[in-house]
């Protein structure tokens, strides 16, 4: 639900999901509605080594969107919520094609702990190169894809150095998006409505409001603004999934 990428996948063809880690209880119940046939393996911080094994031989693709609060407050490894490196610990069991990551932009500025002088991003990105991956980042706005809200996502795509050619580089991520934003803007000039990714869901935020009579502490109230707080406009989430889809178009020629 928090990340936006299984619905994302879902809408753009050509993804399967294979399972999900979520232990937000609201979360887990929307995602139990959505998805029933798909198991949540919970907290990626206790999956064992044989319980990531299991998830499936053939895994193509990993996303996932840690929390932001460890990069927001600039404490790095030293805030309790940080997994960026637990996630990086499954994509070096599994060995995917590809990885994508969503947070914020403060990842690039976090120092890796506190009071240390050497930056979150430099240790992230010799970890990703140490595990067999090239990575390319995105700093995008929702607003610029027409959503009700807008907040600055850092999209991180990784791809396995096994499946290409240094000789033959991808296509530069930036121009794919320019291309993709002039494909937005020129529906929207022929007058041709935007579909929403969400089937409804983003329309949730402008009702997050308390009506009349419910009180501040009201507890499906007080789920409801949290999760719209965090969540990842699937338009946002399919910015990066696009770019995988084309990174595996140049695997598969």
């Amino acid at each position: 639900m928090g990340t936006g990428f299984p619905l994302a996948g879902l809408q753009l063809m050509g993804f399967t999901l294979c399972g999900l880690a979520e232990i937000d209880r609201y979360c887990s119940h929307i995602l139990r509605q959505r998805f029933p046939e798909v198991r949540n393996y919970g907290n990626l911080r206790e999956l064992s080594e044989r319980e990531t094994l299991e998830i499936t031989d053939d895994l193509d693709l990993i996303s996932a969107a840690p929390p932001s609060q460890p990069f927001l407050k600039l404490r790095g490894i030293s805030h309790p919520r940080d997994c960026l490196f637990d996630i990086l610990k499954i994509v070096g069991r599994l060995q995917p094609k590809f990885f994508v990551l969503n947070t914020v932009p403060e990842l690039l500025k976090c120092p890796y702990a506190v009071r240390a002088k050497t930056a979150y991003a430099y240790y992230l990105f010799r970890e990703i190169d140490r595990l067999g991956y090239d990575a390319e980042w995105l700093v995008i706005s929702s607003g610029e894809l027409g959503s009700p809200f807008c907040r600055e996502r850092l999209l991180l795509v990784g791809y396995s150095r096994e499946f290409f050619d240094p000789k033959f580089p991808p296509r530069n991520w930036m121009e794919q998006y320019r291309n993709e934003l002039e494909t937005i803007g020129s529906s929207e000039r022929r007058g041709v409505s935007q579909s929403n990714p969400a089937g409804g869901l983003l329309q949730f935020a402008r009702r997050v409001d308390r009506s009349v009579g419910v009180s501040s502490g009201d507890r499906t109230y007080r789920y409801s603004k949290k999760v719209v707080k965090n969540i990842l406009d699937p338009r946002v989430a399919a910015v990066a999934l696009r770019r995988v889809l084309y990174l595996n178009s140049l695997v598969e020629r």
